[in-house]
């Protein structure tokens, strides 16, 4: 039953004369009135500008180039597609590949088997995210590049370590990816870790080693191993073991192939690291086939990781049995007998930053194992030559004359991650 004041508010929305309704009267009132719903708010924190148009029984909302949404009434200069830019792979002119020379710059690509092999996740930073929205693997070739490819294809093969340095986003890690591209073109066995910070950040498990101070990773190990499998499937092959050795159970010839020796990694991780051990010591004592050691964020082998001991007290990465094994190779201390290391520093991640690599790096040569090599800005020619690819890339729609060089090289102080951002930002 309607109360007085009930009563009173549907007679004034109804229009209806103001009469004394009896308590029958009301009861039929209240149930053949049709009964007042909630008015719908709209919510106001989604917009609804760029909804997409839902289509079909199973309602998918159709996104993509423009032959998928060509019967939709949007927009078509947003679903274009991807412009296909035509590049010559990063391998000698000898293999049909790009002319290096000293005087052209230019834009090539990393080989896809190589790309292919490692998987975007594998890949340094966000260089995976890149490729995929240049819809190639574009890379720019630098006068550095060029004097890390005179070292790579010396025949004598003997070189002290190198160490990249430069400020954050200058492009460390990309040479790494295009000497690593380069080198397997080559015929190197190449052992590539582009994501080093896993290994000391605590996000992987980790086990101590029975009467001792050190700790072990089987998996981190485990997937570098893999890596090395994909990218050397062939080359593996042709590298024999030359001494019998013994692995856990496993009991290997003179004759077995590294391989083997890997695919046992692989297949148990919890000896993973011996396996890594045999095979680096297999492959940097033999001079048949060249090595190329390419260690990305070279900081987290000197840093304080984030993994802690049974006292709950952090770990240095020097008690890491992955890291104990490869940083002998950065410092020179572990030479190979024909090939060369390449390690980069990272200036992304301050907490894994630490005064040993800052003393490595810029200290004084004497008495050092390696070499450091220092990655310059972009120059006049290095940063046309961006902005052409960009321009190609549909990520730069400003013409590309001497001003608009020099105002991209002033505005991004020759930064080629600044420069990204900046053509891949909204304004």
């Amino acid at each position: 039953m309607l109360s007085r004041f009930q009563t009173a508010t549907v007679l004034r929305r109804t229009n209806l004369p103001h009469i004394v309704l009896s308590a029958v009267g009301a009861r039929m009132f209240s149930d053949s009135a049709p009964r007042c719903e909630a008015k719908k708010v709209q919510d106001r924190t989604k917009s609804t500008a760029f909804t997409k148009k839902i289509v079909g029984s199973q309602k998918k909302r159709l996104t993509g180039p423009i032959e998928s949404v060509a019967n939709l009434k949007v927009n078509p200069a947003y679903y274009q597609d991807a412009p296909v830019v035509e590049l010559t792979d990063l391998i000698p002119a000898s293999k049909g590949g790009a002319a290096i020379a000293s005087t052209e710059l230019h834009i090539t690509a990393a080989t896809r088997r190589f790309v292919d092999a490692l998987r975007p996740t594998h890949l340094p930073g966000k260089i995976g995210e890149k490729f995929k929205l240049f819809n190639t693997n574009g890379l720019l070739f630098r006068s550095e590049t060029l004097e890390l490819f005179q070292k790579l294809s010396d025949s004598a093969g003997k070189h002290r370590p190198v160490i990249i340095d430069g400020s954050a986003g200058q492009g460390k890690s990309m040479e790494l990816l295009k000497l690593a591209s380069l080198a397997s073109s080559l015929g190197y066995l190449v052992v590539y870790a582009p994501n080093t910070s896993t290994w000391v950040d605590s996000s992987q498990a980790y086990f101590p080693i029975a009467d001792s101070d050190m700790f072990e990773q089987w998996g981190v190990t485990s997937t570098l191993l893999k890596d090395v499998r994909a990218i050397n499937d062939d080359l593996l092959h042709r590298i024999s073991v030359g001494k019998a050795a013994t692995v856990g159970k496993t009991k290997f010839e003179a004759d077995s192939t590294l391989a083997s020796v890997v695919d046992l990694g692989v297949k148990t991780p919890s000896l993973a690291h011996e396996c890594l051990e045999l095979m680096l010591d297999v492959a940097s004592q033999q001079g048949e086939v060249p090595v190329l050691v390419a260690l990305d964020q070279a900081n987290i082998f000197y840093c304080v990781t984030l993994y802690t001991n049974k006292n709950n007290k952090p770990l240095g990465a020097e008690r890491l049995r992955l890291i104990q094994a490869l940083a002998p190779f950065i410092e020179g201390k572990r030479r190979l007998e024909k090939g060369l290391v390449l390690s980069a520093t990272s200036r992304t991640e301050p907490r894994f930053q630490n005064s040993t690599i800052d003393a490595m790096v810029k200290g004084s040569a004497i008495d050092k194992g390696f070499d450091v090599l220092n990655l310059s800005k972009l120059s006049f020619n290095e940063m046309q030559s961006l902005l052409s690819f960009y321009q190609n890339c549909m990520l730069h729609y400003e013409d590309i004359d001497a001003q608009e060089v020099i105002r991209k090289l002033l505005v991004t102080n020759g930064n080629p991650r600044r420069l990204f951002d900046l053509c891949t930002g909204f304004a």
